[in-house]
This record gives structure tokens, C-alpha cells and sequence, in this order.
């Protein structure tokens, strides 16, 4: 019995000088069952001919269809991405882009195998991706942290959702679907001309469709793309649209959900976002983001206690922590205030309690409050409670 159809897009634009390594990577697999789908988005400096006699001369015999699909002009990753898929047959797909190539001869029959022990409710399969130099020879790095995408598996998707609204830390380059993953929770969203990766792992991820991070090598990238480029003063226009991607991800795919994280991740997330803004406008970009009053109609109370908190000189990421001590704290104020009042109406308190009391009064809690105010934390608002119990014990004098 033949193994499943697995369609794998080679993506390229303006590559002529890498796409012949990365078509010898997919001609290497040893999975018997490969349909090749060659998704060009409008480059000017492709020989099609040339490319054409080079597949069919060194495809081997599991490459059981090739597909041409050849964009007239330039359209993006995405929509490129979305024409491409509704050309394949296979029941697993890959793609990559063509200055890549994977990483060895296994990568597909892994994926399948996989996918083959995996439960249905595994939309997307993802491994590692060896980041090397720009002539595919070096090692720098790997993309993905093993450890953290283990514990990543055990996540339900909203938890995972919530993971990638962080960070995109899984390459998509180095990820099989099954192709009916695009029936059940559609296709690439073609607002985003440039970041297929990241908004797809959200809205995924949001609507229920889980995926799964096996720790093997899949592909090999070259060091390099949209985020290179030679003179910062003249940012390529693809730059700017990368960039903006990203913006409209934080607008679209993860502020209108911004009620389900803590309030610390809404810090970082809101904090990632002017970043990313703040840079794109000093590249000179253009197009329209949110206004801060936009975003703060999202979140108020996040706008209210940052602006609080860095009027105090706090840090955001410690504000959870220092309200948390200070609710802790202002209990055992509120318990010490109520005994001062039990000792003002001059019911019968036991000697001893009244001199645990005093003591507190006079040397632990003035001390306590000394090193909160020298660690400039919210405990300001201590010193007001000192001091309310400091004028009813001089009213009980």
C-alpha cells in the first residue's frame, strides 16, 4: 500500500542563485509519494525554461507530479501561499522558502510518521530549524528551545494561543500540516501581505486547532531576508511591510483577546507593541496604527496602573509582585488598626496582648516601613496607615 500524497511548496521570489540547492534538497527524500508544487510570486529574474529542465531532469521517481504555478506580478507571501495550497492534492503539505532547503533526506517520511501516531485534534506538526550562515555551511544556532516547546505540547490550544501572542518561537518553514487544516480553519489571512507564520499560530491556536513541536532537525536556514538590508536610511519597501504586518498582528490577533492574560503579559504585550510602532515610524513608516485612545479603550486599567506605577519608578514586571505584598501587608495594617481600636474603647484585652501590640506599634512595624520606603515600592501608602495609628493611640492617651 503507497504511502499518502505529501505536497511540498517550494516559495520563491528573486532567488535564483539558491532555488537549485533547495529543489536537491526535496529531490533527496526518501518518502516515496512527493507532488512538488513551485509557487514564483512575480519575479523578474527567473529563466522558467532552465528551471523547468533542471526538475524534470533530477527528480527521481517519488516525485509523482509537478506543479508550476507562476504569479504574474508580486502578490506576498500570503496570498502567494494561498494559491499554492488550493494547488495541491497531497494529505500532508510542507512549504519552504527557496534560499532554505531541509535539512536531510528524512524530513518528510518523519513528518508522516509523526502525524501517523498523532491524534486527530494535531492540526500542525513543527521541528527545528538549524539557523546557519548564508552559505548553508555554518551552524549559528537553533531556532527552537527544545525544552520550552516540550512543555509547550502539553498546553491546550488557548494556552498556546496565549503562548504565541508572546513570541513566534516555532519556524513554520520547518512544520507539516495536514492540508485539511485549511478547510477546517481556513487559509492564510491575505490582510498580513508578508507574516503568514505568526498570524497563522494565533488563529489557529484561538480557534481551537492544536499543534505539536517534535524535537528533530527539518530545515536549514539561510542567514539573511526581509529584516537585512544594507543602508538604514533606505528601508526597502518590504522591510516597512514586514514590519507593519506585525503591527496589524498585535491590532487583529491579540489585543481584541487582551482580557484573558494577566495583568503583567498585557504590560509586555502592550510594551512589544509601541515598540514595534515606535521603530516602524522611525523608518519613516506611514500607514495608519492604532491611536492610543484606541488601545486604551481595550485596557484601561492596564493604561491607569502603568502610568501609576512609572510616576513611582517602578518596573512593569514587578508590579504583580508588589501588589501582591502590598495586599498581604495592608492586612496585617488593617488586623494591628483594629486591635489599637478594641485598646481605644477600653475592652478587656489581656496584658500580654497589649504589649505584643505596643511593641509591634513602637519598633517592628516603623521598621518594616523604614525598609519599604527605601526599596521605593508602593508602600508609601503604609506610612498613611502608620500614621492614623499613630493619632488613635495618641486620642487613647
Amino acid at each position: 500500500m503507497s504511502k499518502p500524497l505529501f505536497s511540498v511548496v517550494l516559495v520563491h521570489y528573486s532567488q535564483p542563485g539558491y532555488v537549485k540547492e533547495a529543489l536537491d534538497s526535496i529531490f533527496l527524500q526518501n518518502y516515496e509519494n512527493v507532488e512538488l508544487v513551485f509557487a514564483d510570486d512575480g519575479s523578474q529574474d527567473i529563466d522558467l525554461d532552465d528551471l523547468k529542465d533542471y526538475v524534470y531532469k533530477h527528480k527521481g521517481e517519488n516525485i509523482k507530479n509537478v506543479v508550476w504555478q507562476i504569479n504574474e506580478t508580486n502578490l506576498g507571501t500570503t496570498k502567494n501561499l494561498n494559491r499554492a495550497i488550493k494547488s495541491c492534492s497531497g494529505k500532508y503539505l510542507l512549504f519552504f522558502a527557496a534560499d532554505d532547503k531541509l535539512y536531510d533526506e528524512n524530513v518528510l517520511t518523519n513528518f508522516v510518521k509523526s502525524f501517523e501516531k498523532c491524534p486527530e485534534d494535531i492540526a500542525m506538526i513543527s521541528a527545528q530549524a538549524d539557523m546557519m550562515d548564508d552559505k548553508l555551511e555554518k551552524s549559528l544556532g537553533l531556532f527552537v528551545k527544545p525544552n520550552f516547546a516540550r512543555d509547550f505540547n502539553s498546553l491546550e490550544p488557548l494556552e498556546q494561543f496565549k503562548v504565541f501572542s508572546k513570541t513566534c518561537f516555532l519556524a513554520i518553514g520547518a512544520s507539516c500540516m495536514r492540508l485539511d487544516m485549511f478547510k477546517k480553519y481556513g487559509y492564510f489571512n491575505e490582510e498580513y501581505k508578508l507574516v503568514e507564520d505568526w498570524s497563522y499560530f494565533l488563529h489557529l491556536t484561538r480557534n481551537g486547532g492544536k499543534i505539536k513541536y517534535l524535537d528533530f532537525k527539518a530545515l536549514c536556514h539561510r542567514d539573511g531576508g526581509t529584516s537585512h538590508y544594507d543602508n538604514a536610511e533606505l528601508v526597502p519597501q518590504n522591510v516597512l511591510d514586514y514590519k507593519y504586518d506585525i503591527i496589524q498582528i498585535f491590532e487583529k490577533e491579540v489585543f481584541p483577546y487582551i482580557e484573558s492574560f494577566s495583568y503583567p503579559e498585557k504590560i509586555k504585550l502592550v510594551e512589544k507593541y509601541d515598540g514595534e510602532k515606535a521603530d516602524y515610524a522611525s523608518k519613516n513608516g506611514k500607514k495608519p496604527c492604532m491611536s492610543k485612545q484606541e488601545i486604551f479603550s481595550l485596557m484601561p486599567t492596564v493604561f491607569v496602573k502603568r502610568f501609576i506605577f512609572s510616576k513611582i519608578g517602578m518596573a512593569p514586571g514587578k508590579t504583580n509582585y508588589y501588589l501582591d505584598r502590598l495586599a498581604k501587608t495592608a492586612l496585617v495594617w488593617a488586623a494591628l488598626l483594629l486591635f489599637d481600636f478594641f485598646l481605644l474603647i477600653n475592652l478587656q484585652i489581656p496584658q500580654g496582648v497589649r504589649l505584643l501590640v505596643n511593641s509591634l506599634n513602637l519598633y517592628v512595624f516603623p521598621a518594616i516601613e523604614i525598609i519599604f520606603f527605601l526599596a521605593s515600592t508602593p508602600y508609601f501608602l503604609l506610612h498613611w496607615l502608620f500614621k492614623v495609628r499613630l493619632f488613635l493611640k495618641n486620642i487613647k492617651k
